[in-house]
C-alpha cells in the first residue's frame, strides 16, 4: 500500500515519494538545451511545490495532463531550489524522471491555490530579493488622479474645445515601493 505525503514534509532523504496534488499551473520553459513542461502542483493542505517534466520523457497515451486535474505521482526526484527567483516558498522543487508514474484521481478538496493580491495588506518598504514584489510604492489614485472634474483641456484639439477623461475609482489599489519615490525627492507628503 502506498503512503501519500503532504507537500510539506517532502525532503531529499525520501526514497520513494508520492504525493497526491493539483496542476495548479502549467508553462513550458527551457534549461539549456532541453525544453520542460513546468508545473505549480498543490496539494489538499494548499501547500504548493514547483515540479518539471522533460519533453525528452513520455507519457502514457491515455494521460494529458491539463491544469485543474488532481494527480497521484509516485517516483521522482526531489531537489534543493538554489534559484534566487521562485513560484513557490517550498526549499525542494519536483524533477520527473522515467520512473515516475502518474493516474488521474477524483478531486481531492475544492481548494483555491491561487489568488489576486489584497494591495492594502502590502506594508510600505517589504523587500525581499527572493520575491519579485514590493519594490516599489506607488498609490495608484495618485498616479490616475484624472477625472472629469480634474482634467480639461482649454486648448483646442482638431475641432473641439475641451476634453473630458475619467478613471474609475482606484483609491483602494496601493503598491509598495521606497518612501522617497510616494513623497518626492523633497520628502514631502501630500
Amino acid at each position: 500500500m502506498v503512503n501519500f505525503i503532504s507537500l510539506s514534509e517532502l525532503n531529499t532523504k525520501i526514497q520513494f515519494p508520492a504525493i497526491r496534488v493539483k496542476i495548479v499551473r502549467k508553462w513550458s520553459t527551457k534549461i539549456g538545451r532541453d525544453h520542460h513542461s513546468t508545473m505549480l502542483l498543490g496539494d489538499s493542505k494548499g501547500v504548493r511545490i514547483e515540479g518539471s517534466l522533460s519533453y525528452s520523457l513520455s507519457l502514457p497515451n491515455e494521460i494529458e495532463l491539463k491544469e485543474g486535474d488532481w494527480v497521484e505521482i509516485l517516483n521522482f526526484e526531489i531537489r534543493r531550489v538554489f534559484q534566487l527567483y521562485r513560484t513557490t516558498k517550498q526549499k525542494y522543487t519536483i524533477k520527473f524522471n522515467e520512473a515516475s508514474l502518474f493516474r488521474k484521481i477524483e478531486p481531492v478538496n475544492g481548494s483555491k491555490f491561487l489568488c489576486c493580491a489584497n494591495f492594502r495588506r502590502i506594508n510600505r518598504g517589504l523587500y525581499h530579493p527572493m520575491y519579485c514584489i514590493g519594490t516599489w510604492r506607488l498609490r495608484l489614485e495618485r498616479l490616475l488622479s484624472l477625472s472629469a472634474h480634474a482634467l480639461h483641456l482649454t486648448e483646442p484639439i482638431g475641432n473641439t474645445n475641451a476634453m473630458d477623461v475619467t478613471a474609475p475609482n482606484v483609491s483602494v489599489i496601493s503598491w509598495a515601493a521606497p518612501p522617497a519615490i510616494e513623497h518626492g525627492p523633497g520628502g514631502g507628503g501630500g
